[in-house]
């Protein structure tokens, strides 16, 4: 009876192992996801903002408003870049904070399994 109970033990825990990896592997792909979602969203608006230079390079008449668009671009390729790095780190945020709150979940699944298989085994040996 004894031994039955410990392999049934090993067997739980280690089912449960196997389901808090699967879930944590689950947990990452899906932030990769979210990641290059991100990636090609930046790109599209990268794509979006050469196209409209490009035109607006070709209406340009004079040396004023030739400095004037390369002063536009600049700024604009700035703003786009530090928006770029701020969804980067907010998503690898992110990413972190659910693996945490994944980790923490699985902890008090555990907590609760060890507290149950004990109780369990009293009520099979009674």
């Amino acid at each position: 009876m004894q031994t039955q109970f410990f392999g049934t033990q090993f067997f739980e825990a280690y089912r449960a192992g196997l389901k808090n990896a699967a879930d944590a592997m689950t947990a990452t792909l899906e932030g990769a996801r979210r990641m290059q979602q991100q990636q090609l969203d930046a790109l599209q608006s990268a794509i979006e903002e050469q196209a409209r230079s490009v035109r607006e390079l070709a209406d340009v008449r004079s040396m004023d408003e030739l400095i004037a668009l390369q002063t536009r671009l600049a700024s604009s390729q700035l703003e786009r870049s530090v928006d770029f790095w701020s969804r980067v780190w907010r998503a690898a945020g992110d990413n972190q904070l659910a693996m945490i709150n994944q980790a923490q979940s699985q902890m008090g699944q555990v907590r609760e399994g060890i507290l149950v298989m004990p109780r369990e085994a009293e009520q099979r040996a009674a």
